[in-house]
């Protein structure tokens, strides 16, 4: 299974990936099965403040 799991900063991504590891473990334990869990660290969300776009002119007040 493949998915994207995105987050805002480098906290929440680490709290996310632990959750998930161990919510994989436990399912796989419980159903006598194992997985291999690869978790690719990218970059995280770019995030933009509104009053940046409006220095862009119209072409960011279209987004």
């Amino acid at each position: 299974m493949t998915d994207t799991i995105r987050t805002l900063d480098a906290a929440t991504q680490q709290t996310i990936h632990e959750r998930t590891y161990r919510t994989v473990t436990r399912i796989t334990q419980i159903a006598g099965a194992t997985a291999r869990l690869y978790i690719d660290d990218k970059t995280l969300i770019t995030l933009h403040h509104t009053q940046y776009f409006y220095i862009g002119g119209p072409v960011f007040q279209l987004l």
